[in-house]
């Protein structure tokens, strides 16, 4: 029911609007993913008086099929249903949602989706976020999962000069602009570093297969082509070592 009623921007200021006067608390309302814009959505929900916004709630799909029952899952006698998909698989979709939802309101933002450990965390306070939540993570891991996450973001934290959350969040919703303002008049160039690369030859085989064949291996080592590479990105994504940049 909160997912048909979180696509309707009309239902949600009424009933945001409804809770808001019913209640002396600060109000947070949750939205979710499966709509076509979530900023128009976040807009409606702070017309409505929320204090707050969290996002976001999990993503309809079907998880898997069983190719020998060929019953989708989860088989409940024979019978299936798309339900809502959480954890790691969702974050690109929640931060993008997140940067969204900051472009359509300046409520204070709960980041939810995806996040494991305080580098996902990181993420999501970066893009505007001002506290997150785990769910699927702790279902998993269990609640010690917590004490790691908080020493991580603290050793970050340290790490680049800064004493509260609020001195780092939304910079990275800072750099986010419309596709058609980037710019796109320089090619970057792959720099490979050869102390780092394994050979593994992943890069060589993504850049054939969907790159410009700009890649080859010499002697064990990844060697780029510069008049060949586009830039792409797909080999770095590919090298599991990270030892791929662009310059």
């Amino acid at each position: 029911m909160g997912m048909f009623i979180g696509q309707n921007a009309a239902l949600v200021q009424t009933i945001t609007q409804g809770v808001k006067a019913a209640t002396g608390l600060p109000l947070i309302v949750k939205l979710t993913p499966n709509v076509t814009d979530i900023g128009t959505i976040a807009a409606a929900a702070a017309a409505g008086g929320a204090d707050a916004i969290a996002a976001i709630n999990t993503v309809a799909s079907i998880p898997a099929v069983d190719i020998d029952a060929e019953v989708p899952l989860p088989n409940v006698h024979g019978k299936s249903t798309p339900g809502g998909l959480s954890g790691a698989a969702i974050r690109p979709i929640a931060l993008r949602c997140l940067a969204d939802i900051g472009k359509a309101t300046q409520l204070p933002l709960s980041g939810i989706g995806g996040i494991a450990d305080w580098h996902s965390a990181v993420e999501f306070l970066l893009l505007g976020a001002t506290t997150v939540q785990l769910g699927t993570a702790v279902m998993f891991q269990g609640f010690k999962l917590i004490d790691p996450l908080c020493k991580g973001l603290s050793n970050y934290m340290t790490q680049k000069g800064y004493d509260r959350i609020e001195d780092f969040c939304g910079h990275a919703f800072a750099h986010l602009e419309a596709h058609s303002d980037l710019r796109t008049g320089e090619t970057l160039c792959v720099r490979i570093a050869a102390s780092v690369c394994t050979g593994c030859g992943r890069c060589v085989t993504a850049c054939e297969s969907g790159g410009f064949a700009a890649l080859r291996l010499v002697k064990k080592k990844a060697v780029a082509d510069p008049q060949r590479c586009d830039g792409c990105g797909l080999c770095a994504l590919a090298c599991p070592e990270k030892a791929i940049r662009y310059a």
